[in-house]
């Protein structure tokens, strides 16, 4: 079954990214960045309102996840 959780999404998220860049050979360019949220991506809800025997899984899942993501990048320098 499906269900709409966009009441649950975060309307707002917050986040950190950073990188370094390496330059070898004077044409070669490597580069690595990372991003990581500093808020969970979902709402939640309040486990205590609903009976022990009645919790969605999804639900709980959601409760504390947080994007992590990292890119590499090479370039060559032609000229």
């Amino acid at each position: 079954a499906t269900e709409d959780i966009t009441s649950q999404v975060k309307k707002l998220q917050l986040g950190l990214q950073g990188g370094l860049g390496v330059e070898l050979f004077k044409r070669l360019n490597i580069d690595f960045r990372l991003q990581q949220n500093l808020t969970n991506i979902y709402q939640g809800y309040d486990a205590s309102s609903v009976p022990t025997n009645n919790v969605n899984p999804a639900q709980v899942d959601q409760q504390k996840q947080k994007m992590f993501s990292g890119q590499v990048s090479i370039g060559f320098r032609l000229l």
